[in-house]
């Protein structure tokens, strides 16, 4: 879980970066845009990893093991 939650701070940080600079740029808001910025790109996020462990979960047929940092989905398959 940890691993999730660091991606998640990441991408928050890097949302409220980005939208502070569009904010100042434009002449809005600046914690408005980081505030703005910080749950759009972390929603953003939110969506590829469930996305992502959905198709895991369907192609596999069973739940992920975590291993050096990543989750990981094993196919049973016959060759």
């Amino acid at each position: 879980m940890g691993s999730v939650a660091n991606r998640m701070l990441n991408t928050s940080l890097t949302g409220a970066a980005f939208g502070a600079v569009s904010a100042g740029m434009t002449g809005g808001d600046i914690l408005q845009g980081m505030g703005i910025g910080a749950a759009g790109w972390a929603a953003g996020e939110a969506g590829s990893m469930l996305i992502g462990h959905a198709a895991g979960y369907i192609t596999s047929g069973k739940g992920p093991h975590f291993d050096s940092g990543s989750f990981i989905y094993d196919a049973e398959t016959d060759g």
